[in-house]
């Protein structure tokens, strides 16, 4: 069940299911550029019952890899590196790591494009 309290969400919510794609089973994760947005994630999951995948010691060392040393793993993974052109790739390898994951049911993606 998604629920959801606006026009807007619904709308939001509708357009991944309309894809014909399942979740496999497990818990979500989630990959931001923020530390910030990484708790609003965690407060915003817990205050609706969405269960976050907890990343196995492999997909820790996975993320570890994929990420700079600055960059704590976990899920809610922030990937916010500094703004070179590596950016980009530590935020698609951070993503990669958290999406092949075992337990990972889905990923959410909340980023800040800019052309900055």
């Amino acid at each position: 069940m998604i629920a959801v309290e606006t026009v807007e969400e619904l709308t939001r919510a509708a357009l991944p299911c309309a894809s014909g794609r399942k979740p496999r089973p497990g818990g979500v994760g989630r990959v931001t550029d923020s530390g910030g947005l990484r708790e609003m994630q965690v407060d915003l999951a817990a205050e609706t019952r969405t269960p976050l995948a907890r990343p196995s010691p492999a997909t820790l060392a996975a993320l570890r890899t994929a990420l700079p040393p600055e960059l704590a793993p976990s899920n809610p993974q922030d990937c916010a590196a500094d703004l070179t052109d590596e950016f980009p790739k530590v935020l698609e390898r951070g993503l990669k790591a958290l999406a092949d994951a075992p337990g990972v049911s889905m990923v959410g993606l909340d980023v800040d494009f800019r052309d900055d």
